[in-house]
C-alpha cells in the first residue's frame, strides 16, 4: 500500500465526519479535482502542519447551500533535510520543461538528464508521500502536493526577535527615563523580514505566519 502523504478530515454534505489518510496519488488527484472544480476552494493555513482546507459549495435556487469540507495536513511532520529539499527542487525544476517527471531507474534511483537522486534517497522521499509515482508502469517520479508543501516549510522557517530600540526613553509624561519595552520582529529562513515591530510577540507571530501563508498558497493559484 503506497505511503500516507497527507491526513484528510473530511465533513460532507451531510455533516458527517470522517478521517482518513490519503497517498501521494489520491491527494494529488484530490487537490487537482478541486483545483480544476469551479466551486472549490482550497486554502493555505500558516501553520507548521501545512494544513490546506479545501471546500465545496453546492447551491441550488431550490434547495438549500450544501457545504463539504476536507482538512488536509501532512502525514509526514517531518521537514526535509537540506539533501532532501535539494533532491525536491532539483526534481520539481526538471518538471517545468518535462511534466511526466524524472526517470524512475530500475534500480529505484530518481534520474533528469545530467544528475541522478540515489536509489536510497528516491525510496526516502517516496516513503515520505513527498513523490508520487506515474508515468507508464511508473516508470517516472514527480514531486507530490506533500512534497511541494513540504519543501515550502523548510524554505520558510520562522522566529521571532527584538529590535533595537532605546533602552531608555524621554518619558515626558511620566517625567524623567522610562525603560522602553522590547520591540518584536517576525524573521523568516528565507531572509525575509517583517516591516512591522509590535510590543506584542503573538502579532509579531502572526505577521510571520501570514507570510509562509502566502507563500504556501501561491502553490494553488494559477
Amino acid at each position: 500500500m503506497p505511503n500516507a502523504a497527507f491526513t484528510a478530515r473530511i465533513t460532507d454534505f451531510t455533516g458527517a465526519r470522517r478521517t482518513v489518510t490519503l497517498s501521494a496519488p489520491e491527494s494529488d488527484a484530490v487537490i487537482d479535482t478541486a483545483l480544476l472544480f469551479d466551486g472549490d476552494t482550497i486554502t493555505a493555513s500558516g501553520d507548521r502542519r501545512g494544513t490546506l482546507t479545501i471546500t465545496r459549495t453546492l447551491s441550488h435556487p431550490a434547495a438549500a447551500t450544501a457545504t463539504r469540507t476536507i482538512v488536509l495536513e501532512l502525514a509526514d511532520q517531518r521537514r526535509p533535510t537540506d539533501r532532501q529539499h535539494e533532491d525536491l527542487a532539483l526534481i520539481s525544476e526538471w518538471e517545468e520543461h518535462h511534466p511526466e517527471g524524472a526517470v524512475l531507474t530500475p534500480e529505484g534511483a530518481a534520474r533528469t538528464r545530467f544528475e541522478r537522486v540515489t536509489p536510497g534517497r528516491t525510496q526516502r522521499l517516496l516513503a515520505a508521500g513527498w513523490l508520487t509515482p506515474g508515468g507508464r508502469a511508473g516508470g517516472h517520479v514527480r514531486v507530490s502536493y506533500a512534497g511541494r508543501v513540504a519543501a515550502v516549510l523548510h524554505e520558510h522557517r520562522l522566529r521571532t526577535g527584538t529590535v533595537g530600540t532605546e533602552a531608555w526613553a524621554s518619558g515626558a509624561v511620566w517625567g524623567g527615563w522610562v525603560p522602553c519595552p522590547p520591540l518584536y520582529v517576525s524573521m523568516c529562513g528565507c531572509g525575509w523580514r517583517s516591516p512591522h515591530r509590535s510590543e506584542d510577540p503573538g502579532i509579531a507571530r502572526s505577521h510571520g505566519r501570514s507570510h509562509r501563508q502566502g507563500r504556501l498558497q501561491a502553490l494553488f493559484t494559477a
